[in-house]
């Protein structure tokens, strides 16, 4: 009896190559942002409507910066689109301090200088000609953050935002002996042969999205969406890729499954829709230009 591996999994969600910079951080060991580091939600209402915001520290550039991704999504918005998004770069300065600079969604680019104390960041942002800021980072507890923005109207200090934010933690399990197991963050890359590499990377840019390789540090790779990946071996004689020498197969989370089989239609490939909506969504199936089936699937809501 042949197994319908969408019944039992939720889909096969893999990276493209990704880079992942050294944590070797100058005066790492004095730095707050170094215990910062990882991804941090909020459920607090944020510009006087409900919403989930996040922030998220990572080591950048070869381990020259920290790097904070923040967005802010109004949960009463019929799609998942943050309504406002924001990317900073600190580097350790001298005497525990930092320099910076913030870009955002709203056009805002500024510098910054933060000074840090043992539980908190405080980030003085822009310009008193233009607009100026100030924003606190501090850290409750080893699991909760506190975010508070202020401008500055009139000479006074005016908060117009505040959210508690929760550290999301990596997942772990008991070994034999009883001590903890370190668990892989995620899918990294995937690599696989093809007679025409360029011309394979370049379809599936082309038809899919999915960024090239770069070919140097600073530019950044294709990033997928935080989401449910399975991680799953087949038994050699499965039919569920196709021809018996396929030995892998790539299954990409979409967003509207009609829109997506519109534009690899559009772009001259042949799409298969699975007629039937499963519990878990949606599905179709494609193939790259070396016969490499892609499977597509949309969750259900």
């Amino acid at each position: 009896m042949k197994v319908d591996i969408r019944r039992r999994f939720p889909g096969l969600v893999l990276a493209f190559i990704g880079f992942v910079g050294s944590t070797s951080l100058a005066h790492a060991e004095e730095s707050i942002l170094q215990t910062f580091i990882g991804e941090w939600r909020s459920n607090s209402p944020a510009f006087g409507q409900p919403a989930q915001s996040t922030a998220v520290w990572t080591p950048a550039l070869g381990g020259q910066f920290y790097r904070l991704e923040y967005a802010i999504t109004h949960t009463q918005k019929a799609d998942d689109e943050p309504v406002f998004a924001g990317v900073a770069y600190y580097q350790p300065a001298e005497a525990g301090g930092f320099t910076a600079f913030w870009a955002d969604s709203s056009g805002d680019l500024h510098q910054i200088s933060a000074s840090q104390t043992e539980r908190s960041l405080e980030a003085i942002w822009g310009s008193a000609e233009e607009k100026l800021g100030r924003t606190r980072y501090e850290l409750l507890d080893q699991d909760r953050l506190r975010i508070t923005d202020w401008i500055s109207q009139d000479g006074q200090w005016r908060q117009f935002n505040q959210g508690e934010y929760v550290r999301q933690k990596t997942q772990t399990t008991q070994s034999e002996g009883g001590r903890k197991m370190e668990k892989v963050a995620g899918i990294g890359g995937v690599f696989f042969r093809a007679a025409e590499a360029s011309q394979v990377a370049q379809w599936y840019a082309d038809n899919l999205g999915v960024d090239p390789t770069p070919t140097d540090y600073e530019t950044q790779p294709w990033q997928q969406q935080a989401g449910p990946t399975v991680f799953a071996p087949f038994g050699q004689t499965t039919d569920y890729f196709g021809k018996p020498e396929q030995q892998w197969m790539i299954n990409f989370r979409v967003k509207d499954l009609d829109a997506m089989v519109k534009q690899l239609r559009d772009n001259g490939n042949d799409v298969e829709v699975d007629p039937e909506v499963y519990p878990n969504g949606r599905f179709a199936r494609t193939h790259d230009p070396e016969g490499t089936p892609v499977e597509l699937w949309e969750p259900a809501d």
